[in-house]
């Protein structure tokens, strides 16, 4: 093969190359344009936050309370589906052994991130200790991510941030 035919291959291997590839992208773009658009979540307003809180409130309220009890009947209606009894009562054994009893719960802030928002509660945990120290405290952040669904807030996520 001389130089002149070697180029000339070249010069037609580049040549289709460059046409398969800009084929590629013009029905990438194509494609890109006919999908659906995803819908913009909603941003919370005054009002949203306010309910948001509340509904984290009864949340964690109703959370802590089965935690107290380990009763997982009394488990909040959104976690019943999502946690097992068997799954329960490894949680609750786990908290005993490794933090001690639910004394108390407080609200500590909110994270505004824009489209969610994060309500921190602070989790008191009593571990007894052996007589005569004083029984050993175990504080953990729990988390409920609220988010916008259907013009509703709603709990989108929960959990205990180690």
């Amino acid at each position: 093969m001389t130089l002149r035919s070697q180029q000339l291959s070249a010069l037609l291997a580049a040549a289709a190359i460059l046409a398969v590839s800009s084929g590629c992208a013009s029905a990438a773009k194509d494609a890109a344009r006919k999908q659906p658009k995803a819908p913009v979540p909603a941003a919370f307003t005054e009002k949203d936050g306010e309910a948001a809180r509340a509904a984290a409130g009864v949340f964690v309220g109703a959370f802590a309370d089965a935690l107290r009890a380990g009763e997982w009947n009394r488990l909040p209606a959104e976690l019943r589906p999502k946690v097992s009894e068997a799954m329960f009562r490894r949680m609750c054994d786990s908290f005993g052994k490794r933090r001690g009893v639910l004394v108390g719960t407080g609200f500590v802030t909110v994270l505004d991130q824009g489209i969610v928002r994060d309500y921190l509660w602070k989790f008191t945990f009593e571990k007894p200790a052996a007589p005569p120290a004083a029984p050993q405290k175990n504080e953990v952040i729990y988390l409920v991510r609220m988010g916008i669904l259907e013009g509703k807030p709603a709990i989108v996520g929960c959990g205990f941030q180690q």
